[in-house]
């Protein structure tokens, strides 16, 4: 395991380094980020061609959860992008025990979340799918989906926390080592769980294959095993191994309160910032709704399909705030801008790669997850049109992780805040209600959102007034 630091250089030591230097450390953090979201979308795009060979009313009771599940695991960022901030910029200070602590603090923090998440998915979860539009039809499968996945989420959200905890550190591929694994355990619990005992042919040989039959819930119950088991398994990383960061019996677990609060205010603002995205995705998506079932699941696997663009961008993005973090710890505030320079510029060139491929391949895309051609069809119209915001979209993912590292998470809050609900809302609501248009101008009106947080997010970055006063007009608060 490496930890992405760098020894301590005077703050005008611009240029002190080889360009080369800063790529190879930004591409040694960034792979393997981008190879656990390509592998989790990729599981996840075969665990949604699974549920999506059941038909629309499956795909759709699936539909109706993600948006609520979304604003749960962003609540959870007051965590863990707080601690992966601190843990960052103590390593850059050469701060261990700091980090340790911080590392500890955040487990426990994690835990309750998780409580306290099963317990609100449980009470609510029979009349979730009536809040957000549901068809009858539709409603009982919610129901019993959101019950399953909110059973695995003591150990999931603790575990998440711990992910980003390792990558604040430095160490992001044991993070994908148990991506991977989670993953592939998921699909072969939907293989068993969602179909029924059939026959399979291979060639000439035909094989009995055993299987539950129980469709979404088998999916549910896959997906709550798995998450459940690859929390488990980070909690092991940070009992067993010996690193800086391990955990023991005799130390602290007490939490302090000057702690939760560095925590908190790092974190909460990008809390808000996904909660309130979140929020208005709930209502995005009831709008959806009123299209009917067939715009609901093209809505869903569109969703998916374009997933597949993100990976880079995050990547990049939750690299720039490692580098950025370390680099305002180590106080080498002239390698925050390379760092987040290079970030931006390639995670940028790589998604709108990304987004090309999807503008030419989008129906073959879809009809990977379903058979059926109204699906198909409407979805690959909504991607064709949508597709040229994804290069904005990147700017405003990686300037965010950037700016992360240094602290500053309220701007990207607000600017977020002033997309969702002034923009994409609005114009998504005129579409349906007014214009009488489809699920193709619902996107578009996502696309006009995205693309105002890169062009403001963008300008902010390329001002800089984020790495000297994040927030306040004052010197970025250090760690300790």
């Amino acid at each position: 395991m490496t930890v992405a630091r760098q020894p301590a250089a005077p703050e005008d030591n611009a240029g002190a380094y080889p360009r080369g230097r800063y790529l190879r450390t930004t591409w040694r953090l960034s792979w393997p980020i981008i190879l656990e979201n390509a592998l989790t979308t990729t599981f996840g795009l075969v665990d949604t061609a699974m549920v999506g060979s059941l038909g629309a009313v499956a795909i759709s009771s699936i539909a109706l959860n993600s948006s609520v599940l979304y604003f749960m695991n962003g609540l959870l960022i007051a965590i863990s992008v707080g601690s992966t901030v601190l843990v960052a910029q103590s390593i850059g200070a050469g701060k261990v025990d700091r980090a340790a602590a911080i590392s500890r603090q955040s487990l426990i923090l994690g835990i309750f979340y998780g409580l306290i998440g099963i317990t609100v998915l449980m009470s609510i979860s029979g009349s979730l799918p009536v809040w957000m539009g549901g068809r009858e039809e539709v409603r009982p499968l919610a129901t019993v989906y959101l019950r399953w996945v909110a059973a695995g989420l003591p150990l999931y959200y603790p575990g998440l926390v711990l992910s980003a905890i390792l990558r604040g550190y430095g160490d992001t591929r044991t993070p994908l080592r148990i991506s991977l694994a989670g993953n592939l355990l998921n699909v072969i619990g939907n293989f068993f769980l969602i179909f029924p005992t059939r026959s399979l042919t291979f060639q000439a040989m035909s094989v009995m294959m055993p299987g539950a039959g129980l469709g979404v819930a088998g999916a549910a119950i896959s997906t709550a095993v798995t998450q459940a088991l690859t929390g488990l398994l980070m909690l092991l990383v940070f009992c067993r191994r010996r690193f800086p960061l391990q955990f023991r019996l005799s130390q602290s677990y007490r939490l302090v309160r000057v702690d939760v609060r560095d925590i908190l205010r790092i974190g909460v603002p990008a809390a808000l910032d996904r909660s309130s995205h979140t929020v208005g995705l709930l209502f995005y998506v009831r709008i959806i709704a009123v299209l009917g079932t067939v715009s609901l699941a093209a809505h869903q696997l569109s969703s998916a399909a374009e997933s597949i663009t993100y990976m880079p961008a995050i990547g990049f993005g939750t690299a720039a705030t490692t580098l950025v973090g370390q680099s305002i710890g180590g106080k080498r505030l002239s390698d925050v801008w390379t760092y987040s320079k290079i970030n931006v510029l390639i995670g940028t060139a790589v998604m709108s790669v990304m987004a090309l491929i999807l503008f030419l391949f989008s129906r073959p895309l879809i009809g990977l997850f379903t058979n059926d051609i109204d699906i198909i069809e409407l979805a690959g119209r909504t991607l064709r049109a949508y597709v040229w915001a994804l290069p904005f979209f990147a700017v405003s993912i990686v300037s965010a992780g950037a700016m992360r590292g240094a602290g500053d998470t309220r701007v990207p809050f607000y600017y977020a805040m002033a997309g969702m609900w002034l923009i994409r809302l609005p114009l998504s609501l005129i579409a349906v209600h007014v214009l009488k248009f489809g699920l193709p101008a619902v996107w578009i009106a996502m696309g006009l959102d995205l693309t105002f947080r890169g062009l403001v997010m963008g300008r902010r970055l390329t001002k800089r007034v984020w790495i000297t006063s994040p927030s306040t007009g004052k010197q970025p608060k250090k760690v300790g």
